[in-house]
């Protein structure tokens, strides 16, 4: 007869490079920001030393955040910003990969201008 496979929680390392979900204990990648079998959002949570959502911020904060709405035309557009920049992550991996390629076309747009 065989044993039947349960699905437990393993305890250890996961190895480098790899993370495991909450929500469905499944094991990703540990730069992903939605795990893509439950699509469980990493960034939802709420990270050590953080503000955690529902506390007041500290006034520094709120000042860079209040700068930052104004400065892409109000909370929508904001919001917008965010979310563009999280899918590109998503994408391409980490914030700086994003800046490199900005660089690059901020380095195409100079040749084109010439």
């Amino acid at each position: 007869m065989l044993a039947k496979k349960v699905n437990t929680p393993q305890t250890g390392s996961l190895g480098r490079g790899r993370k495991r979900c909450p929500s469905c204990n499944a094991i990703v990648a540990a730069r992903a920001v939605k795990c893509r079998f439950c699509e469980y959002n990493f960034l939802d949570k709420p990270r050590r030393g953080k503000t955690a959502r529902g506390t007041v911020a500290d006034p520094a904060s709120v000042e860079k955040l209040v700068a930052f709405i104004n400065a892409h035309g109000g909370l929508e557009n904001a919001k917008k910003v965010i979310s563009d920049v999280r899918g590109l992550v998503e994408y391409l991996g980490s914030l700086d990969l994003i800046a490199q390629q900005l660089n690059v076309v901020g380095l195409i747009k100079q040749q084109v201008k010439e």
